[in-house]
């Protein structure tokens, strides 16, 4: 079986010596320039097995791989993801706003008793029959506020989970619309084990494109809680996310310099900045910017952002949890899904569960087409491999034969 050196190899060539860097691992070795030629040979053609000094040291420092050697390296180097349990509950699946650009279609149902019953022991025969390190609970919606009894409850139980399981850290976020976060209800969430928050806010157009269901403004009560929040609360072991999503015509600043004004404590508050999707069926009057312009105005956003003496998350940090093989989002309706964005799409549906009749059915390999490290065969030339299995969408791939994040590494050029 042919040896080659992987599309996830970069070069450095501006020195006396050639750097090689693993992406993956962040592994880097040095060559001396004696063997620049052999290099290129083996970057065109492969080596059918390993003989020279130089391909036995790419070989042992990981540089120089066969297709099984590849795929052991790769399951190997991330297996450590598997040990982390997302689980991800629609509390309810109704909302108290009607964003223009959202996707939900609003269905008056939510989790019942029940369910968090079977849920929960969902996640302790996980925690009994696998290696799980990490438990990480996300409330979703809808607007999940509007189940806050339930919140608590089941935080505090799960909670208890570390005094079973020993060896594990559980986390607990929300990604909510904020409008219902006043001081009171921050203070039982966080004191119940709840540290995370994403609120978007939509600068100067918020209003417009995020009212109530009856048609009234949010921005101010968000606004209002959010200062609550940071000028009264004493600890500072909570962060409050907020996403900020931009159109082509958001090229002015001033909303910052507002924000700034207004809120004194920013240790606990980062912004998210994100290019505003539509993702609703109706036609909505949205302005969408090239990936060009996108990419600019972001870096502007965010440049601007830490000048204001925020705290801002890079441009590039995306991260998709639906990569990982023990992360499921429960509906009400009962499913067991991958992605909270599909929802409507088939290859979501890992399995199913009705916990009145205590069913309960999963299908693994749909769920392993989700956290499948190498899909195709140009993982194995993609200069993108180590970014692919925490951020790429894994829906993009499924059911097809090709990879929309495929790129060659360019640096290799230089050679």
């Amino acid at each position: 079986m042919k040896y080659i050196i992987p599309g996830f190899i970069v070069f450095d060539k501006s020195s006396n010596k050639i750097k090689l860097k693993n992406t993956v691992t962040g592994l880097e070795v040095q060559l001396n320039n004696e063997y620049i030629s052999e290099l290129k040979r083996i970057l065109s053609n492969g080596t059918e097995s390993i003989q020279s000094e130089l391909q036995s040291f790419l070989h042992q420092n990981d540089i120089l791989f066969n297709k099984d050697e590849f795929k052991l390296f790769s399951d190997e180097f991330y297996k450590k993801n598997n040990e982390i349990l997302n689980i991800i509950l629609y509390t309810s699946q109704n909302c108290n706003f009607r964003c223009v650009y959202c996707y939900e279609e609003f269905e008056d149902n939510q989790l019942t008793s029940l369910d968090y019953d079977f849920i929960y022991n969902f996640i302790e025969n996980k925690l009994l029959n696998e290696k799980i390190s990490n438990l990480n609970i996300s409330w979703f919606g809808g607007e999940p506020l509007l189940n806050i009894d339930e919140i608590l409850n089941f935080t505090k139980k799960c909670s208890k989970l570390t005094q079973k399981y020993k060896n594990i850290n559980i986390r607990s976020n929300m990604t909510t619309n904020g409008y219902l976060l006043n001081i009171e209800n921050f203070n039982n969430l966080l004191n119940a084990g709840v540290k995370s928050f994403q609120i978007t806010l939509d600068g100067t157009n918020h209003d417009k494109y995020r009212k109530l269901i009856n048609g009234e403004n949010t921005y101010n009560t968000i606004i209002n809680n959010i200062i609550a929040i940071t000028e009264q609360t004493k600890h500072d072991n909570y962060l409050i996310m907020i996403r900020r999503n931009i159109g082509k015509l958001d090229n002015t600043f001033q909303w910052y310099e507002n924000l700034s004004n207004i809120i004194k404590n920013k240790s606990q508050i980062v912004f998210n900045i994100r290019p505003i999707s539509q993702l609703s069926s109706k036609n909505i009057d949205i302005p969408i910017f090239t990936k060009d312009e996108k990419e600019a105005l972001i870096i502007n956003h965010i440049d601007y952002l830490i000048k204001l003496g925020f705290n801002t998350v890079e441009k590039d940090e995306k991260f998709c949890y639906a990569n990982y093989k023990n992360s499921f989002a429960f509906t009400p309706n009962g499913l067991i899904q991958k992605c909270t964005v599909a929802q409507k799409d088939s290859k979501n549906t890992v399995g199913t569960y009705n916990s009145t009749k205590n069913i309960f059915d999963f299908n693994e390999s749909k769920n392993e087409n989700w956290y499948r490290i190498i899909k195709f065969e140009s993982c194995f030339h993609c200069a993108k491999f180590a970014y692919c299995p925490h951020h790429s969408c894994p829906l993009h791939a499924i059911g097809t034969n090709f990879c929309n994040e495929f790129t060659k590494e360019e640096s290799r050029n230089i050679l």
